[in-house]
């Protein structure tokens, strides 16, 4: 697939392929559990990114529903709210996997914006969800790298 500056996507170089869509029901009951969930990304200036799975475990050619959230630790953070966001630089298998940003933009914080913007602290789940359908057996891993942001590493076993 070539992008509009012909040159390839980063699904031509993946063992399967990337979409997105809006939050489902399933998506929403696992972003419930955040307060609970055990592996967090670490705080960088005031934001953390974390994404989340319903199970770790699935089979060639199943999709795999990747949610994503950012939260402001401080008050000086703001989180802007309104999406669904499109999710900019995710990694998978040490492979980039969705565009980068546009110019101007660093993931987290957009260039131009026109809608709610709270300040932190606070959680924004308004992102979408990146699905993924791998092709071939055996650990992968995908992590979500906005701006100078790291995840944590979500791994799966497909088989």
């Amino acid at each position: 697939m070539m992008d509009n500056q012909g040159m390839s996507s980063p699904s031509d170089r993946l063992p399967g392929s990337v979409t997105s869509s809006e939050p489902g029901p399933e998506d929403l009951a696992v972003l419930a559990g955040y307060g609970q969930w055990a592996d967090k990304g670490e705080a960088v200036s005031g934001y953390r990114v974390t994404i989340m799975s319903a199970r770790t475990s699935y089979q060639v050619g199943e999709h795999i529903r990747v949610v994503h959230l950012c939260e402001s630790t401080s008050a000086e953070n703001l989180l802007y709210v309104m999406g669904p966001k499109a999710v900019w630089s995710e990694y998978l298998d040490g492979e980039l996997a969705t565009s980068r940003p546009p110019p101007g933009e660093d993931g987290l914080v957009p260039g131009l914006y026109d809608g709610r913007a709270l300040p932190g602290p606070g959680v924004d789940t308004n992102y979408d969800v990146t699905v993924y359908r791998l092709e071939r057996p055996g650990r992968h891993q995908v992590q979500w790298r906005p701006g100078a942001n790291r995840s944590n590493v979500l791994w799966f076993d497909v088989a």
